[in-house]
């Protein structure tokens, strides 16, 4: 049965299309999916010890709780062009290649993976759309929450940044459209005075960074305000070169001075 069909006959029952995407969300039990998983071509390699590791764990975790874990979303393309009833992985292969694995081994046991299928009429549509899918920046672990509190508090905070200090994240802005676009490879940490989002993340729960006040839910424009004022008045403690002028074009902003090397500043912002 050509694959296409074999989407549609499962639509509502364990998929659901969405025409004007052309586009299947739902699920898919590998134990019924006969069809090959190949990578796209433009894919990194698979690292055959995080697969053997995957599968080690997922028997582990079968004999204990007669379930495998949770495998996550598998993203797939179907190109009708080529006609040769595969589904090409954009983003899941080393998550598919351990459930291919644990088939080989077990093919009687239940393998059910979410699912995004897209289907395209060409290859060039696909490379179109896979290149528009993984034109993404390295990602900021700081910028990663611990749960909802951590994340509105870092919203919350860095709204207040944007609006009362823009200027200072100029540099950062910048570097980011550079990334996004392909001209800069690797993110890197903005020169002094500036500032980044990582870093207003460092200074609400990074221990080295962490300015206690920012951390408050009640926070509001004129205590950080108050924090920096507080930050120029303890310049003395500060042993590097201060570029007043800058910081006053940067709408008089020095918490962009800051670093890991500026502990005794901190301490007495702190106190």
């Amino acid at each position: 049965m050509n694959i296409e069909d074999i989407l549609k006959e499962n639509t509502n029952k364990c998929l659901y299309h969405i025409p004007l995407l052309d586009k299947y969300i739902g699920y898919i039990n590998l134990i019924d999916f006969q069809h090959k998983f190949n990578p796209i071509g433009i894919n990194r390699l698979v690292n055959n010890d995080v697969i053997t590791k995957r599968v080690n764990e997922n028997e582990n975790y079968y004999s204990v709780n007669g379930k495998y874990y949770d495998f996550g979303n598998a993203e797939l393309i179907v190109i009708r062009e080529l006609n040769d009833n595969i589904f090409y992985i954009i983003d899941g292969q080393h998550r598919l290649k351990t459930m291919e694995r644990l088939r080989n081994s077990y093919p009687t046991r239940d393998l059910i993976i979410g699912v995004s299928i897209y289907v395209k009429d060409t290859v060039e549509q696909a490379v179109e759309y896979l290149k528009h899918f993984q034109n993404q920046y390295p990602s900021d672990d700081r910028m990663f929450s611990a749960n909802i509190q951590e994340r509105e508090q870092l919203e919350k905070v860095l709204g207040i940044f944007r609006l009362i200090y823009p200027k200072v994240f100029l540099q950062y802005d910048n570097h980011i459209i550079k990334l996004i676009n392909k001209k800069d490879k690797y993110y890197k940490e903005p020169n002094r005075p500036y500032l980044s989002e990582g870093m207003i993340s460092d200074f609400i729960k990074n221990p080295e960074l962490k300015i206690n006040k920012l951390s408050d839910s009640n926070i509001t424009i004129d205590n950080i305000r108050e924090i920096n004022d507080k930050i120029k008045n303890n310049l003395n403690s500060y042993k590097g070169t201060i570029n007043h002028k800058l910081i006053e074009e940067l709408n008089g902003c020095y918490f962009g001075i800051i670093r890991k090397d500026s502990k005794k500043l901190l301490n007495n912002i702190n106190i």
